[in-house]
Parts: C-alpha cells; structure tokens; sequence
C-alpha cells in the first residue's frame, strides 16, 4: 500500500513539474505578446507625432512662402525644400526608433479641386543642408500630406517566422488665407497704397517663381514712397509737431516704454532698452519735443531699432466726440478708387458708407526723410535680433555675393489719403491733399506739403538683413503666419497665411 502511495506522489509531483513549464512558456509568450503590443501601439503614436509635426511644419514654409507672380498664386520654395523641411520634424521624432527598426516618408501637395489632384514631392536626395531644388509647387497647393512608415523586429513575430512588422501613420495639413493681422514689430515708415505693388512679374522664359527679384520698398526715388519732401517717414510721437503745446496726435494710443521718470537722457541705459543703436542724445517717447533738439531727432532712427510699442488704428473713428482737446477733426474722406471690389484689400474699414472719419491720421517726419545709414544700420539690428534663419529667400546671394540672410516680417501700414497743414484760424488749418472727388489720388510731384497721412490697410513685408542699405531697401511682400485657420475655404494669398490639420480619411493614392 505504501508503495503504490509513493507511486501516486511521484507521478502527482512529474505531472506539476509539466504543468508549471507549460505555465511558463504560456506567460513568456503572453508577455512577449503584450511587450510587441505595446510598443506596436507606441510606435503607432511616435509615427503619428511624427506625421502631424511635418505636415504641419511642411504646410507652415508653403504658408510663409505664397507670393502673386503675374496675378498668380505660387510658392517661393521649391518641392525639394518643402521635402527637407518635413524630413526635418520626421527625424526630430525618431528618437524612440529602435536600432533594426526603419523609418521612411512621403510627401505630397494636395490641390483646392475635386476630386484631389496629388502630387508627390521631389526628395533631396537625402542632401537637405544645401538642396539643389527645381521642383516647381503646384500653385493649387492648398493641402500637404505626410505618410510615415517604419518596420520593426517582433519578439513574438520572429518566432513564428515573421522577421518583421510594418507600422504607419498619415497626416493631412490644410493651408488657408487669412486677413493680415498688427502681430508683429512696426517701423515708422509707411507706403501709399497700391494694389499692384503685391505682383511679382515673371522672368521670361523662367518663371520660376522661386527666382523672382525682390521688390525695392523704399528708395529715394520709389513710386508710392516718395512725395515731394514726404520720403515714407512718420512720427508716431504722442503730441503733434504741427500745432504746437502738448497736443495729442490721431492715433490710438503712444509709445509708452520710456516716459517722464524714465526717459532716456541715454537711451542706451534705459530700462527697458538696454542695448543701442546709432543716435546720440536724449529721447523721450512721451513727445513734448523741441525739433531742433536730440529727443526728437532719435526718435525715428530708434524706433527702428527698437520697432515702436505704441498702437495705430485702421478702426478708431475721429468725430468731434473723440477728438483730443486743441485738435481739429480730419477732412472726412471722399469716394476713392482703393475702396473699388478690384482694389479694396480684405482689410480696409474706412470704405463704405458712415467711415468718413474712420482711421488714424499720424503727421509725417520733420526730418529729411532720408533713410540714410543710421537708420538702415538699425534696421539691420533689429532684423539680426529678431529675423527668422530660414526665411524663405534667406538662402539667396545679391549680384554682388551677399547673402539675403535673415528676415523679418514688420507690419507695414499702408496710407491712402493726405492731408496738408497751414498755421491759422483754428479748426480750418488741415486739408485734404489731391483729386477733390478722390483723396486716395495724390500726384507724387504735386506741390501741397504731406504733413499728416490716413492709414489706410496693413500689409506684412519680410525685409532681408543682405537687403537693406543706406541707398536702397528691398524684400518681399508677405510672408505672415496665422496661428489660426481663420477660414477653411478662404483662397490663398501673398500677404498672410496660416495652416491646420485635418482628417485624412477620404486620401485615394499612394
């Protein structure tokens, strides 16, 4: 009896030893499964990371880079750069790849019709610190694509013969025009405006629209820049230099950031300013200036060191309700040609019916107007403080070698309407310059005085550190980012853009 017990035990216990080796392998395969599962599920979240970034980023250079070439819409960045640039976000998220594991994508753009029309985008080769790129952007370009792939070892997979496992994710990115916002620095020049100024013409027999020419912004001889004595330069000052006292100007609200206590007998060892440009002597934003003296004489070559802080209005109105005491109201506007459906920018609320007085009137420089060394010294400051590397033609060299470098995009007040102003009986000493029956129609060689302008739109201009010369100043209209999709459906256009993600369930194609 004792025996066949001992048999019985003997087997019991054999039996146990089986069933806790099946155990095993049962929860090493198990957690072999659960380790491919999740980081099959982690690598499908690195992928997506991954497409989302660069299509957002890729979208985001299409979006900076629209320019109006022979009143068309195209892009100033050729395929092989937008294809970098995705590359770029693509291999910033790689970080959790694992060593036998491959990445690779695609790009494409994605036109404004339908059905879809998608095309691929040309790679660099793999060579993106210097692209040699010729891939023209379809200039129907309103979505961009990133498919993202990679393949993997499997614990599990390896085992029942399968080496590896593929993974993918997609994102689509949507571009969209916007109206031009007052986000950013502001210089204290401004252009008249002209909707023909924003077309960029087509080299013949090369339109590439990457190899466009810059646009002269200011010169001493420009179109829409010089007036007379009036060379583009405005004074933003609180108090006006016209009428004498402390007088405020029309403009919504003064440069602020060095006042009374504050003032710059130094204005390189102010507060708020600690560094320096290139003009000697006091400075007092506040105004209550003597012309003849330094303050006021620095204020426009620092303001363009420093951009001006205070706020000009396209919307305030000027009735007698508004108006500051010892200012007298502006010449209510007439019709003009710039608030016609073919030239009126998205932005411009002085047109229609009840805006006659509506819009910022600031009285134009006392000073010669010209934009000589000192100021385009610190115009390149601030582009070299403030400007973006990898600004769309900051790759480009002038005809003498020099490269564009970095760009800044400065909102740009853009006027329409001039008044003149004569000392005398008090509430007749402003008038209307030009064309009785169209302000906005002002001879460039008339012989009335600019003392004070209406602003009429804005415009963002990107200005080019290579580009900017005592002589001469050039760039390229455009070149703004919204942060919102402001409008889904709204056409594209060469001053303001922004981009958004968005489904990409309905992509037929590679």
């Amino acid at each position: 009896m004792r025996s066949l017990t001992k048999r019985l035990t003997g087997s019991e216990a054999g039996q146990s030893m089986v069933v806790v080796a099946l155990s095993i392998v049962v929860l090493l395969g198990a957690l072999a499964l659960a380790v491919d599962w999740g980081y099959g599920l982690t690598q499908r979240r690195v992928l997506q990371t991954a497409a989302d970034a660069a299509a957002l980023g890729a979208a985001r250079q299409l979006a900076t880079s629209v320019i109006l070439v022979d009143d068309r819409i195209a892009f100033a960045v050729h395929g092989e750069d937008v294809w970098c640039e995705a590359k770029r976000f693509v291999d910033a998220n790689d970080a959790f790849q694992i060593r036998e594991s491959t990445t690779e994508f695609t790009l494409q753009f994605g036109s404004d019709t339908d059905p879809i029309v998608w095309t691929s985008a040309a790679s660099a080769l793999g060579v993106c610190d210097d692209p040699a790129g010729s891939q023209i952007v379809p200039g129907d370009t309103v979505y961009v694509r990133v498919a993202v792939s990679t393949t993997y070892r499997s614990l599990v997979a390896s085992v029942i013969g399968r080496p590896a496992i593929d993974a993918a994710a997609s994102a689509r990115a949507q571009i969209s025009g916007n109206v031009p916002s007052f986000a950013g620095p502001i210089w204290p020049m401004v252009r008249h405006y002209d909707p023909a100024d924003f077309d960029n013409p087509c080299v013949p027999g090369d339109c590439d629209p990457t190899e466009v020419e810059p646009t002269v912004f200011w010169s001493s001889r420009e179109d829409d820049v010089v007036y007379g004595s009036f060379k583009g330069l405005i004074d933003p000052s609180r108090y006006s230099t016209r009428l004498g006292g402390e007088v405020p100007q029309l403009t919504a609200s003064w440069d602020q950031s060095g006042t009374g206590a504050e003032a710059k007998t130094d204005y390189s060892n102010g507060p708020d300013k600690p560094d320096q440009g290139n003009c000697g002597g006091p400075w007092d934003t506040a105004g209550s200036h003597d012309p003849q003296q330094y303050d006021k004489t620095c204020d426009i070559p620092n303001w363009f060191y420093y951009s001006f802080l205070g706020e000009l209005s396209l919307t305030e109105a000027w009735d007698s309700a508004s108006l500051p005491e010892g200012q007298e109201q502006p010449s209510p506007l007439t019709e003009r040609a710039v608030c016609d459906d073919e030239s009126r920018p998205d932005l411009a609320p002085s047109c229609g019916e009840g805006n006659a007085l509506t819009g910022d009137w600031v009285e134009t420089s006392l000073a010669s107007g010209n934009l000589g060394d000192n100021i385009a010294d610190n115009m390149r400051s601030l582009i070299q403080r403030e400007g973006d590397p990898n600004a769309p033609f900051s790759d480009r060299f002038t005809k003498s070698g020099k490269p564009y470098g970095k760009g800044l995009v400065v909102i740009v007040f853009l006027w329409d309407c001039a008044e003149t102003y004569s000392p005398g009986q008090p509430g007749e000493e402003w008038s209307l310059i030009g064309d009785g029956s169209d302000c906005s129609n002002v001879d460039p060689n008339g012989n009335e005085k600019i003392d004070r302008v209406h602003l009429f739109t804005v415009a963002p201009f990107t200005f080019y550190e290579g580009l900017v010369s005592g002589s001469e100043i050039r760039g390229f209209w455009g070149g703004q980012y919204g942060d919102v999709l402001e409008c889904s459906d709204c056409t594209l256009n060469p001053l303001s853009n922004s981009v958004a993600l968005v489904p990409d369930d309905d992509h037929e194609g590679p």
